[in-house]
């Protein structure tokens, strides 16, 4: 009977490493010796206890079995010795109890993590990927200037479902299984043009309002919003209703007009003169609406000119993914506190802008 549990015992000390298997990689996957390994960095804290978890978690599927096991070739062999049966039975309890811990764990902590990220007030999905699924967004990884982060768009089944990526290379390796986590959907579309070609998720841009035809440039301001900004809309006008959110600039209709060169408020001799309200420019110096210090002119911002609905553009606005800042007249600021602010500038208009690395204004 001991030469059946040693052997039980050392076929188990080999199992982890199988185990180990199942991980994503090692343990620790930064700062090694490997030419191909990156500098460690907080995050990668995380990431680190991340696989801990995990790797103790397929120790105890793996091992817990074992004993078992051994619990009851223990009591099958014990014959006259209830000290024997007491032990086998105890170690199958133990071990039964340790799998029901550790799952229960696991279930109390996706709960907790889901509560954490809803906050009192949201009614979202509470945390946009599985709790131990780290990612390191952000942390000093920042496109270079003039590279557009990438907006990731899931299919038809979740309309509204979008992230943006740092960069078009995470998009397009992450984007697919972003939607499958969040929505369960397996169609992901990593789009930077204004239509997202070929990408289910994508409303069509024909649902977006404008004030008129903007001078007659709503065409080509259409064209000039960013993949980020163009995502954004949909989003907007997938929530909003028909007389909520009318477009008074993406960009400048006096780009079009000819009185207005947006590289002008792109440089470090960009002065109030040429660039503000009734100046050749009607947008600030480094404006979002000019793509703010990156080299592209893509717009980052929309006005909307019906300000006296700013609480409702503001609340469905916050319904959708990447919002940045909202900006919106003083008058209205006590009527739904919390939802936008109020700086003196868009007194007649209200102004949203959507995440982005080009430090904008």
């Amino acid at each position: 009977m001991y030469k059946i549990i040693l052997f039980i015992l050392i076929f188990a000390l080999f199992l982890p490493f199988s185990a180990s298997a199942f991980l994503d990689g090692p343990i620790v996957h930064c700062g090694t010796r490997d030419p191909d390994s990156k500098e460690c960095t907080l995050c990668d804290i995380f990431i680190m206890l991340k696989n801990i978890i995990e790797f103790l978690m397929e120790l105890i599927i793996v091992i817990a079995p074992i004993f078992v096991l051994a619990g009851g070739v223990m009591i099958l062999t014990a014959g006259v010795k209830p000290d024997q049966v007491a032990t086998g039975k105890k170690m199958i309890t133990s071990a039964l109890v340790g799998i029901v811990i550790a799952l229960a764990s696991w279930i109390v902590l996706g709960t907790l993590f889901n509560f954490l990220a809803k906050g009192p007030s949201d009614s979202g999905d509470g945390m946009p990927w599985a709790w131990n699924k780290v990612k390191c967004e952000g942390g000093g990884v920042i496109p270079g200037e003039g590279e557009e982060a990438k907006m990731c768009t899931c299919g038809a089944n979740a309309p509204e479902g979008s992230h943006l990526f740092n960069t078009a290379s995470e998009c397009s390796d992450q984007c697919e299984s972003y939607c499958d986590t969040k929505y369960s959907v397996t169609v992901g579309c990593c789009g930077t043009d204004v239509k997202l070609s070929g990408c289910e998720g994508a409303l069509p841009t024909g649902k977006w309002r404008f004030q008129g035809d903007l001078g007659g440039t709503s065409d080509q301001q259409r064209a000039d919003a960013s993949s980020a900004l163009t995502n954004f809309l949909d989003c907007f006008y997938s929530k909003a209703p028909s007389d909520i959110g009318y477009i008074s600039a993406i960009t400048d209709k006096d780009i079009y007009n000819g009185t207005c060169d947006p590289q002008d408020c792109k440089t470090d001799v960009c002065t109030t003169s040429v660039c503000g309200a009734g100046n050749s420019c009607d947008h600030a110096c480094y404006s979002c609406h000019y793509g703010g210090r990156c080299s592209t002119t893509k717009s980052y911002a929309v006005d909307f000119g019906d300000e006296t609905t700013v609480c409702y553009i503001a609340e469905y606005a916050a319904e959708c993914f990447g919002v940045n800042k909202i900006y919106g007249p003083s008058f209205y600021v006590d009527k739904c506190p919390g939802l936008f602010t109020a700086d003196g500038n868009h007194e007649n208009h209200v102004h949203i802008s959507v995440i982005n690395s080009c430090n904008c204004n």
